[in-house]
């Protein structure tokens, strides 16, 4: 029996909550620092191990004055230089392998090998993160109060959310080109007793469908909800059903070649609002 868990069996998520002490804030943001770096998934999870204080790593890596990870104040690393972090931690990685390498295996790798192996793997991975992740901007942009079209050859998706008494959700979208003209539109109805703030995640979470099904390269992503497209701008994810969501929007940004999401008031989102509203029967 676990006494840390509703159902009286052990997870992980709910060990790293009692061994940070319950800390959730710095928690979060430190799980956000790690997962967020430009480096390779070995890396994120030995760093991650480190934090939490599942690997005994302390004596071999870090200087007297940074006993810990936790205690470098991992939450702090996005005030740093981004390239400085991402070759530090890959630095710790390679030192823990070389560390392992001579204990175990007996092998001694020379210091100028150690080193352009580092700078080169950390060069591999800013390169790679270009190619995969370069066509999502994250750049924020104005909240206007009315519609306004997209740039020439990019198509903006509206999209909005609505709740009814009788436990119904509707979804409404709606695909526009830098004409004005509307391209595709599309309402949907489904049964649940969601926040709304999980509704408005759904609702994006449809548009990114549909943007791929039809083929969609370059799209701006328009909502009202100012929280979801903070987050979205951010990529924080954390352990919430929402995040759950946030991360199969992020992920299907890989479909596309540039992703740009945007507030708008409610003025903005006339179309999105009103289709959401049809919750319609039968065919959606």
């Amino acid at each position: 029996m676990w006494d840390f868990s509703n159902d009286g069996c052990y997870i992980v998520k709910s060990a790293y909550m009692l061994g940070k002490s319950c800390n959730l804030d710095l928690f979060h943001k430190a799980w956000v620092e790690i997962w967020k770096l430009e480096v390779t998934t070995k890396v994120r999870h030995f760093l991650w191990r480190v934090c939490t204080g599942t690997l005994p790593v302390r004596a071999y890596l870090m200087y007297r004055h940074m006993t810990d990870v936790a205690d470098c104040h991992v939450e702090s690393w996005s005030k740093l230089d981004a390239k400085k972090v991402n070759s530090g931690a890959i630095l710790m990685w390679n030192l823990w392998n070389r560390r392992n390498e001579m204990i175990f295996n007996g092998k001694e790798v020379y210091h100028p090998v150690f080193v352009d192996r580092t700078l080169r793997l950390a060069a591999d991975c800013n390169t790679y993160m270009k190619k995969i992740y370069g066509g999502v901007k994250r750049n924020s942009c104005p909240s206007p109060k009315v519609w306004k079209a997209p740039p020439k050859g990019t198509v903006k998706l509206n999209r909005d959310a609505s709740l009814c008494d009788d436990g119904w959700v509707g979804m409404g979208v709606i695909a526009r080109d830098w004409k004005g003209d509307a391209l595709f539109a599309a309402a949907k109805r489904v049964r649940a007793h969601w926040p709304p703030i999980i509704a408005e995640g759904k609702a994006i979470a449809l548009a990114m469908k549909l943007a791929k099904h039809y083929g969609l390269s370059e799209i701006i992503i328009e909502s009202d909800s100012q929280v979801l497209i903070n987050r979205l701008n951010k990529a924080s994810i954390f352990f919430t059903d929402l995040d759950a969501i946030l991360d199969k929007i992020i992920s299907s940004c890989f479909s596309f070649n540039s992703v740009v999401w945007c507030h708008v008031k409610q003025d903005g989102n006339v179309a999105a609002h009103n289709l959401a509203r049809l919750t319609p029967f039968g065919v959606e």
